[in-house]
């Protein structure tokens, strides 16, 4: 039924657009501010596509035809002609990722290094001691040096005082492709409680997280997992922005958004710069009273498990959940918790154990079924606390492990009808999607991570379950079960593959980059299906589905105006990244460009 409804939608607007002689101008109050025509995709059962829609006062007044439309046009209406150019689709949402975070490191440009993942354990010690002789040939002090990019699966393991003869004075953080290891010097590690200044060990173990040791039992500097947040907000103390440099990482972010559509984004990590930072919450905050906030901004607190207390912090978040619910544009109301690791990285959780390698370089890694970080228990008493407050959980789950603890955790202690979400879902076991479908737990998916070539797949294989090493990344599933997929760039995670038409192409074709292999071809979905993931079901992930995610009488007129219609059957599939977003509208007003 569903299909002849799209039949009829598509033979509609085929008809030629009619823009005849105009009736007279209506009345100014009831005429629109903005009427808009071409090919529309609503995201709506009733009328999947339509030919105009019109708005006034930043919603929807009328969806329907060309002809229809003419009765809101006054003598102030700006009308849109985009008919035979392209397509128009709601605003899209990022369902999780970091974008204050990847904005903000650029205002440190000569403390950040951007490694690449062919670099050697050599290059990188290179590129570390040309910025520090960089600086002192200037006559400059570097307060920290921050890196990150470098692939550590395929080095020997690293060594601090490697790092300390390049300088035991300037803290040096440098976090893997991944995010999930860092290799710091001793002036990191004494910044974060981890050595004292004469080199002697204080701290032998962090809950969640793994710190690094040889077969003697000396520090190497490497730390893992939850480890790595530790040594980042304590041991970068300087690493700090200032009002003006948090509200101009923040533009600079909503820019780049709206330039590809994004009109509501999740941001995954909102205490990046330390624990207990409210430094994102008070610049959206700042940018909102100036009226300058032209996204919906959802804000995940995250809670570490060697904190003191954890539990407790749920409070904490409840107060700046109370604080910064009365910004319309500010959602508060999420709670950042990691259930494991990374599958690739040997630390995801898995139902069936990893095929063991020698000499890892990831302690405790490709062992047994890998490294949960919170046991269901405490994922469950986190979900009932927070649920109670109306705060969701948003939960990183790599590991069919990770998702069924999640999964069982919130089907035991949480709360239904608030939208609990599970992200990135490597692998998720057919009785964990049926728990997500009851308990309407949210899949924010990484529709954009089929970018593996045939070596890295080999190395996979062989160091995956067989199972997990050819299925991987469901999306179909997901649909096929009645789970809301969201989709979740974890930008800059993979950047280059993060652009909304990308992903498209990627969820479709299963196919990440030219001349690869689709990977797990039979978690293809349809145009419309990776459409709907992209906006409807991003709001709904958010709780705004009432009132985004699609063009509908009522609901605020976020919309963007693509040049080429790739929901098209007839458009190439393989061409579906070279469309380029024309316009992005919110609530009515054109947010890009600018001008």
């Amino acid at each position: 039924m569903r299909n002849l409804i799209y039949f009829f939608a598509l033979l509609l607007t085929l008809v030629a657009c009619n823009k005849d002689e105009l009736p007279d101008p209506v009345p100014a109050d009831k005429a629109a501010d903005l009427v808009v025509y071409g090919t529309i995709y609503t995201i709506e059962d009733d009328m999947p596509q339509a030919e105009a829609f019109a708005v006034k006062d930043g919603k929807y007044i009328y969806v329907g035809n060309i002809e229809g439309s003419k009765a809101y046009i006054g003598e102030k209406t700006q009308v849109v002609d985009h008919c035979d150019k392209g397509m128009i689709m709601p605003g899209m949402t990022d369902g999780h990722a970091h974008y204050i975070m990847q904005q903000a490191l650029k205002m440190f440009p000569e403390n950040s290094i951007k490694f690449s993942n062919t670099d050697t354990y050599k290059d990188v010690l290179n590129k570390v001691s040309a910025m520090v002789r960089k600086a002192e040939s200037e006559g400059k002090q570097l307060d920290f040096i921050y890196g990150e990019g470098y692939d550590y699966m395929f080095w020997q393991a690293r060594n601090y005082k490697d790092l300390d003869t390049i300088s035991t004075d300037i803290p040096i953080f440098l976090a893997s492709f991944d995010q999930h290891s860092c290799w710091c010097n001793s002036a990191a590690m004494i910044n974060a409680g981890i050595i004292d200044k004469n080199g002697n060990i204080l701290r032998n173990e962090i809950k969640g997280g793994v710190i690094g040791k040889d077969e003697k039992g000396n520090l190497q500097g490497v730390f893992f997992e939850r480890a790595t947040s530790l040594l980042l907000t304590k041991g970068l103390k300087k690493m700090r922005l200032t009002p003006i440099q948090v509200m101009t990482a923040i533009e600079n972010a909503q820019e780049y958004l709206h330039s590809v559509g994004f009109t509501n984004v999740l941001c995954g990590w909102s205490t990046y710069f330390g624990n207990n930072d409210p430094t994102f919450y008070q610049g959206l905050a700042a940018m909102e009273e100036l009226h300058s906030l032209k996204l919906n901004y959802a804000l995940a607190y995250e809670i570490e498990p060697y904190f003191d207390n954890p539990l407790s912090y749920v409070d904490e978040v409840a107060a700046i959940k109370e604080t910064y619910d009365l910004y319309p544009h500010i959602l508060p109301n999420y709670i950042k918790l990691f259930a494991d690791g990374t599958v690739e990285g040997g630390t995801g959780w898995l139902l069936e154990p990893y095929k063991p390698i020698p000499n890892s370089p990831v302690p405790g890694a490709f062992k047994g079924y890998g490294m949960p970080v919170w046991t269901q228990e405490e994922l469950k008493q986190f979900a009932t606390k927070a649920n109670a407050y109306g705060i969701a959980l948003h939960i990183h789950t790599m590991g069919d492990g990770a998702a069924h603890n999640a999964c069982e955790a919130i089907k035991n202690g949480g709360d239904r009808s608030v939208r609990n979400t599970l992200c990135h879902l490597r692998n998720v076991s057919a009785e964990d999607f049926k728990t997500m479908k009851d308990c309407n737990i949210a899949a924010a998916a990484a529709m954009n991570w089929h970018n593996m070539n045939d070596a890295t797949r080999e190395t996979i294989k062989q160091l995956l379950p067989d199972y997990y090493a050819t299925h991987s990344y469901p999306l179909k599933s997901f649909f096929d079960n009645g789970v809301l997929v969201s989709s979740a760039t974890d930008t800059p995670a993979h950047d280059g593959v993060n652009y909304p038409f990308h992903i498209l192409e990627t969820a479709v074709t299963g196919v990440g980059k030219p001349g690869l292999q689709p990977w797990c071809p039979e978690e293809n979905i349809t145009r419309q299906q990776a459409l709907q993931a992209l906006t409807y079901n991003g709001a709904w992930q958010l709780g705004l589905e009432h009132e985004r995610g699609s063009i509908k009488v009522g609901k605020y007129a976020d919309f963007v105006i693509v040049d080429k219609d790739v929901i098209k059957e007839t458009f190439p599939v393989n061409e579906i990244h070279t469309a380029k977003v024309v316009n992005t509208f919110f609530e009515g007003e054109k947010v890009y460009p600018k001008n």
